[in-house]
């Protein structure tokens, strides 16, 4: 007998109702009751003999604590095993869970009726819709149900060039693999690494490989990704993204771009943002150090990082990682050709390639080959990368490249600064074609000759450059930026013993004086650090005592 579109619809509210009935216990029956608390507390439970029913499941320990009557769980390998060895641990699958799967069965088996009679009892152009609209539902259903773990093949023999970041990263997947030992001497998991440095460095990268190194889960967002994602719900889905990693723990959490949900509140102020860096700043309070979860964030302004999230406790460590040096640039471009057929003299190439990052060196590798095959050869010459080279693009900007005049200009003023520190006993930690790295110190707690002695060092490059070159180069912005506050400091100072004090440019005047009597005659010494920085691309501060005791 033809049921009725009455009786149909009835049918089909009766199954959606059951259908929700069943998925409502499968809930209550499966879902994780048991509350997460620390080792420490664990073991204290452990000690009073006050537990029953322990069962191991995921890396997790889950007991029933007798004087509380609630059902706890904690981080296992973190727990001594010696508390554990007078009970008898199973694995945690019980009657209560086989119930709890003929109810999801069950559920599955009434929502696949419901699909089939919606689906295939109407027109193409309705079905169509209405699957859309299931396909969204089902998408959106459960807690958590958008955040997946990620397993990593990558390793550290995968990234080439950053070999100290690596070292400092060796620790962490130690720690990762073995956390009962580092509790045992007092030693917490880190919570959080932040890897700062300009794009293309390899962060995303390393922390890949990180994962793969520890044979951890790795949950990976984007920065921006993250922040749209979030728009509305930040603060929920938050938690269960470290909810979910908690359950796959030990695990990674990857945060690429932090800075786009991390920047210091109040610049641009967007209620969403903050609620949702609030929460982030929670969880990562809520960290126990058992966990094992660790939070991996990179950022490319590390400036803009809301200082909150930069306070010890938080992000125990930062790695800063930069474009790489000619060695770095040599290993980089030979992992990139491993398995190529090449003829390419890497030592040239890499010594024209300043300014290029790992990403940067990858994509001219891969050009060079497109365009061999293009002109049917399978071998690569250095021809092919120098040729293309100055055509590197890195997104929509163009990569710095230099030639050999460049690189002497640079060599020149850079080696300036390094042989005025040695001179001035001012330690710093590198100083290369683009960058210096002084050694860490607060301007306020320096004495005037030391200030002094600093705003020589930032001139001395200027200086330099306009006794050798005779002229000034545009590269210098940024020292005479520190040059201009150092100058701030030694006049509000002055300011309080003098009378009639000098202005900022008529210190600035006499100390660029000073800086060329102290250069000129040190010119052989200059050409020798110019020198060294042409062919190495970075000078050390014991390097630079080195070479300046040759000339003395």
């Amino acid at each position: 007998m033809r049921t009725t579109p009455h009786k149909e619809k009835k049918l089909r509210i009766a199954v959606a109702l059951f259908a929700l009935f069943a998925l409502l216990m499968a809930f209550a029956l499966l879902r994780d009751d048991a509350d997460l608390i620390s080792a420490k507390e664990a073991e204290r439970i452990l000690h009073e003999g006050r537990i029953t029913s322990p069962a191991i499941k995921e890396n997790y320990l889950y007991f029933y604590d007798t004087k509380r009557k609630s059902a706890y769980k904690t981080y296992a390998p973190s727990i001594e095993p010696a508390l554990l060895k007078h009970y008898t641990l199973s694995t945690k699958e019980n009657r209560r869970s086989i119930i709890g799967y003929i109810f999801l069965l069950s559920a599955l088996g009434a929502l696949g009726y419901l699909l089939f009679a919606r689906f295939f009892t109407k027109g193409k152009k309705h079905r169509a819709d209405d699957a859309l609209r299931f396909a969204k539902e089902a998408l959106s259903f459960g807690e958590g149900s958008h955040i997946k773990a990620q397993r990593s093949q990558l390793s550290f023999d995968d990234v080439a060039g950053i070999d100290e970041a690596k070292e400092e990263l060796e620790e962490i997947v130690d720690f990762l693999k073995r956390p009962a030992y580092y509790k045992k001497h007092g030693i917490r998991l880190p919570k959080g690494v932040l890897l700062a440095g300009p794009p293309g460095v390899g962060k995303t990268l390393i922390a890949k490989a990180l994962a793969g190194e520890a044979d951890v889960p790795f949950f990976y967002h984007s920065g921006a990704s993250f922040a749209e994602l979030y728009v509305g719900a930040g603060p929920k889905r938050v938690r269960e993204l470290f909810a979910k990693a908690k359950r796959e723990a030990p695990a990674i959490i990857f945060i690429d771009e932090i800075d786009a949900v991390g920047k210091r509140r109040g610049e641009s102020r967007s209620d969403e943002r903050e609620a949702t860096l609030n929460q982030l700043l929670t969880e990562m309070d809520g960290f126990e150090e058992s966990s094992g979860v660790i939070v991996i964030a990179a950022t490319n302004t590390l400036e803009a990082i809301d200082e909150a999230l930069l306070r010890p406790g938080r992000f125990d460590r930062r790695i800063l990682l930069s474009l790489p040096d000619f060695e770095e640039r040599k290993k980089i471009l030979a992992h990139y050709l491993r398995n190529k057929r090449h003829e390419v003299d890497i030592d040239s190439v890499a010594r024209g390639c300043v300014g290029f990052s790992a990403a940067a060196l990858e994509t001219l590798v891969n050009e060079a080959a497109i365009r061999a095959l293009r002109e049917g050869r399978t071998v690569l010459h250095t021809e092919d990368l120098t040729t293309l080279k100055t055509m590197v693009r890195f997104g929509k900007r163009r990569m710095p490249t230099y030639d050999a005049s460049a690189r002497k200009l640079f060599a020149r003023y850079q080696g300036a600064k390094a042989l005025a520190a040695a001179w001035l006993d001012i330690p710093f930690l590198k100083i290369d074609y683009l960058h210096t790295e002084l050694a860490p110190s607060d301007p306020k707690l320096r004495t005037q000759t030391q200030l002094h002695n600093t705003l020589l060092f930032h001139l001395s490059g200027i200086v330099a450059l306009r006794l050798t070159e005779n002229d000034y180069f545009g590269f210098g912005d940024e020292d005479l930026r520190e040059a201009e506050t150092i100058t701030k400091y030694l006049l509000e100072s002055k300011r309080l013993f003098e009378e009639k004090a000098e202005d900022e440019t008529q210190l600035l005047r006499r100390a660029m004086e000073e800086c060329a009597s102290l250069l000129t005659p040190l010119k052989a010494a200059l050409d020798a650090f110019a020198q060294h920085l042409f062919e190495s691309e970075q000078i050390d501060y014991e390097t630079a005592k080195r070479l300046l005791k040759e000339y003395f």
